[in-house]
């Protein structure tokens, strides 16, 4: 049987609170509400009908600050309008943020990958220790790659080279007569021409391609 106490009950006027909670499972069921604004949660499970609020914040704004939904979905906003920042469970395993997620201070990831772009503003982009590596996948229309040159040149093909790209050239052998290397041409979207100031240079050459932003 459900129950309902408040104390102390003969004070209106002084500092008490308000229980509910199941007889059965004793006072550490339910929730306690405190005259000092405090909550209580002492219940381990809260059932909710399907499409309704679990739980909400609302210091008399318009629109609660903060809500969980009964999906788990928590929302976010300012009070003057709608929620607009929720954080759910979008698959397994996955926790997703639908806006900017902003921390301030030091964070530290296990493993990260992102779909999008990753951008650094107003700080550096360090590798911490001296054996930690960047890694490039390669293949047709990359953005790096190695080329072998033929009686001094080659013209590699890619859609990811721009009139703008900076495109970084090494050698990776000895091979033929070396010769001073330089990008000859650029077709941006098609390829770019690497060419020796030795027609008889037939090295390996490694390529990447950097964008100005």
């Amino acid at each position: 049987m459900a129950v309902f106490d408040i104390e102390p009950g003969q004070n209106p006027e002084a500092a008490g609170t308000i229980k509910f909670y199941v007889q059965s499972a004793g006072e550490d069921s339910g929730v306690i509400f405190h005259s000092n604004g405090a909550v209580e949660w002492k219940s381990q499970e809260i059932t909710v009908t399907p499409g309704s609020t679990a739980f909400v914040i609302n210091d008399g704004q318009a629109f609660n600050r903060f809500e969980i939904d009964s999906t788990g979905q928590m929302k976010w906003g300012s009070g003057v309008v709608a929620p607009d920042t929720f954080m759910f469970r979008s698959a397994a395993d996955q926790l997703f943020v639908d806006s900017a997620f902003k921390v301030t201070g030091f964070t530290e990831l296990e493993g990260a990958q992102t779909a999008g772009s990753l951008t650094v503003f107003g700080g550096e982009f360090r590798l911490g220790t001296p054996q930690t590596t960047i890694q490039m996948a390669q293949g047709a229309n990359g953005n790096s790659g190695v080329a072998t040159l033929v009686a001094g040149t080659v013209t590699v093909n890619t859609d990811q080279v721009t009139a703008d790209s900076q495109i970084h050239l090494t050698g990776q052998n000895v091979s033929g007569t070396v010769g001073e290397l330089s990008i000859s041409a650029k077709v941006a979207g098609v390829s770019f021409t690497i060419t020796s100031g030795s027609a008889l240079d037939t090295r390996s050459i490694a390529w990447l391609i950097i964008d100005p932003v």
